[in-house]
């Protein structure tokens, strides 16, 4: 009996020694969870910011992306234009007018002064009606200096009755219409102050009234 009674109280003892284990076990994690729950609860924070600020950005890329594409479309589409548009221009400017035109720079005296005498032909010869036609003068000086700077109208006259401009410089003048196959005879005198040693006249015109 008595060796009965000490193997009980040596499984009596055991047991409580394990129940002890246990609780020290379970004291042990709780603590380790409590000290580091609010760590691994700011970490969960900040990867939550960081994954807002992740999705902000792709939104902002995938915005900046399309607004990219939309601005290359305009590019392309401008310079489309602009390539038709020197193509135009350079077959209205080699092909449509023809001017055969010259000019003789003559000093006046105590009554009249210096002029430009211009005097030739412009023949038109575009499929549709030439707007705002007319020739762009300049005439300079021997050092280069502008003594002429100024459009006139391409319409009919001849020398003894030549078209009169008093300013070189003057602007607003109305300017013409040709039609198809229309050529016509001018003459034009354009007073001005200095001597004109050398010039360039080129016709201008537009295709929209």
């Amino acid at each position: 009996m008595t060796e009965k009674k000490v193997a009980n109280r040596n499984a009596e003892f055991y047991v409580r020694g394990l129940i002890v284990l246990c609780v020290i076990l379970i004291v042990a994690l709780a603590g380790l969870v409590a000290y580091y729950a609010p760590m691994m609860n700011a970490k969960n924070d900040e990867i939550s910011s960081q994954n807002v600020q992740i999705n902000n950005l792709k939104t902002n890329v995938t915005r900046l992306n399309s607004r990219i594409a939309q601005l290359s479309s305009q590019i392309a589409n401008f310079s489309n234009q602009i390539t038709n548009l020197n193509g135009t221009i350079n077959n209205i400017s080699t092909t449509d007018i023809i001017t055969k035109l010259g000019a003789t720079d003559i000093l006046g005296n105590s009554t009249t002064p210096n002029y430009l005498l211009i005097t030739g032909t412009v023949s038109y010869e575009g499929e549709s009606s030439a707007y705002n036609a007319g020739l762009h003068i300049i005439g300079l000086s021997a050092t280069d200096t502008p003594v002429i700077n100024m459009t006139i109208p391409i319409v009919s006259a001849n020398i003894q009755n030549p078209i009169i401009y008093q300013n070189a410089f003057i602007t607003g003048i109305s300017l013409s219409t040709l039609y198809p196959n229309q050529s016509v005879s001018m003459a034009a005198i354009i007073y001005h102050a200095g001597t004109v040693t050398n010039y360039t006249i080129n016709p201008v015109w537009t295709t929209i009234p």
